[in-house]
């Protein structure tokens, strides 16, 4: 994550499990790394 930056969360649902992911606001670029990956 970049200090100054505005950071937004987003609900990813799936069939079996409820994922969350980390965006920067001014880029839509995904920041956090995946939980639950497949």
């Amino acid at each position: 994550m970049v200090a100054g930056h505005e950071y937004g969360m987003k609900q990813i649902p799936s069939d079996d499990w409820w994922d969350f992911q980390i965006e920067d606001m001014a880029t839509g670029e995904r920041v956090d790394t995946p939980m639950n990956s497949k």
